[in-house]
């Protein structure tokens, strides 16, 4: 066996975070050679994981076009042209994270994918928004590309927008309609603007977590607007923490549907959980405990 190159076949416990149980997986280490592809082949497989970092140009991730029934790939790649990934038309997973080798990267034609992890942090990705079968959508970091680019289609479900290190800020203002999403989860990320969730009037579940080693100074900056989740017609269950200080609380006694409520006690005013209580239909049940408000319906 070729130093670096492994085939391994998914469990049932992969499928259930989302990959696909049974499926035949080709682990390269290194530069793709023709040993790779031979015993992609010759195990069936239908899976690629790739790691490589390399200095020298020319590199491309072309020879993933020649692999049959691929529909699986996971790139960690740095210095690799990997733009014919936009060509492998049957694929239903795509994991695409590093800054490549500088070059576009467009989704557009991808339209099985049913699950994407994009790093945000490369710039040039294009196409991601609008896929007519995705239905998680991972965003790691923020920078090179704007998260509101890449959120919307008829068939998303769910978006997990999962920061790195520093806690970047991140705007939720110009999301696409996405008539089917109903979780929408956030993390160390300082947020904002929720705005965009006007555009998710099917989302039940909404997490705005911050980065908790920041979470005194976040609380001392400009504050998060609450008013754009007023009335929204589907939100159940919002957790806020470690983020700015919050505006406009009482605009969550319209969120109707609303029966769970969690946020850091440092946000928000004791007499402003009260009044909330006082108003909103349904919310009426208060614990205070580990620096957090938990609002709940009763009996839930």
């Amino acid at each position: 066996m070729v130093k670096g190159l492994r085939v391994v076949a998914r469990s049932a416990a992969d499928g259930g975070r989302g990959r696909r149980p049974g499926a035949t997986v080709v682990i390269r280490s290194g530069a793709w050679t023709e040993e790779c592809s031979q015993l992609y082949r010759e195990r069936g497989a239908s899976e690629v994981e790739w790691r490589w970092s390399t200095q020298a140009r020319g590199r491309t991730a072309e020879p993933l076009l020649a692999l049959p029934g691929l529909r699986a790939v996971e790139l960690r790649v740095r210095g690799v042209d990997d733009s014919c990934l936009g060509s492998l038309t049957e694929l239903e997973e795509l994991t695409v994270i590093g800054p490549a080798a500088g070059n576009t990267l467009d989704l557009s034609a991808l339209s099985g994918l049913r699950l994407a992890v994009i790093d945000a942090r490369r710039p040039g990705v294009t196409g991601v928004r609008g896929l007519p079968s995705l239905q998680v959508l991972t965003i790691l970091g923020a920078g090179g590309v704007a998260v509101g680019d890449l959120i919307g289609g008829p068939s998303l479900e769910t978006v997990i927008c999962q920061g790195e290190g520093g806690g970047p800020l991140l705007s939720l203002s110009a999301l696409g309609e996405s008539p089917k999403l109903t979780r929408f989860e956030v993390t160390d990320h300082v947020v904002t603007d929720v705005s965009g969730m006007r555009a998710l009037p099917t989302l039940k579940d909404l997490a705005l977590i911050g980065p908790r080693r920041d979470r005194a100074d976040t609380a001392s900056n400009p504050g998060l607007d609450l008013l754009p989740l007023a009335e929204h017609p589907g939100l159940e269950w919002l957790r806020i923490g470690a983020q700015r200080r919050l505006q406009n609380v009482d605009a969550l006694s319209r969120c109707r549907r609303l029966r769970r409520l969690t946020v850091d006690e440092d946000l928000v005013e004791e007499a402003e959980i009260r009044r909330l209580l006082d108003a909103h239909p349904v919310l009426k049940a208060c614990e205070r405990g580990s620096g957090m408000w938990h609002l709940s319906a009763d009996g839930s």
